[in-house]
């Protein structure tokens, strides 16, 4: 079982995350450093490509809310790694963030932010075609779209 797909099975579930309403809107842009290591625990690279070696970065910077959210994510995580191991994430060692992530994913307040930006990420993660190079699946299942018969 590799990692990935250890973290799916795992930690997703459906989430409905229609109206997020963030503590505060008007925080620092977002740190390109942070999101990587963040986005590359969530999707690491194993016989696929990272998601940051896809592109997400940009992609996530680009989109506004999406963007807001990852910031919210890493400010809170960021208050979390204090409070667990008593420093910021970026300082704490690969292990102690993957625990990290693990107690974001339990925490109720963060549960809902974390899985909705996962999901997210995976979405676009898949919808590159670089991604699929691990799978027997080749080409999109349905290339001329449904047709019925």
């Amino acid at each position: 079982m590799n990692r990935r797909f250890f973290i799916t099975s795992t930690l997703l579930s459906s989430v409905a995350v229609s109206s997020l309403s963030f503590a505060s809107p008007t925080r620092h842009s977002l740190n390109r450093k942070k999101l990587v290591r963040f986005i590359d625990a969530l999707i690491p690279k194993d016989e696929t490509p990272s998601a940051s070696e896809l592109g997400l970065v940009k992609t996530i910077s680009h989109k506004k809310e999406l963007s807001k959210l990852a910031n919210e994510l890493l400010h809170r995580m960021d208050q979390l790694s204090l409070e667990m191991f008593q420093k910021d994430s970026e300082r704490i060692a690969e292990h102690q963030y993957l625990l990290l992530i693990e107690e974001t994913f339990q925490r109720q307040i963060t549960n809902a932010l974390i899985e909705y930006f996962f999901q997210e990420c995976l979405d676009l993660y898949y919808s590159k075609i670089e991604s699929w190079s691990a799978s027997v699946v080749t080409v999109p299942p349905q290339p001329l779209g449904f047709q019925q018969s």
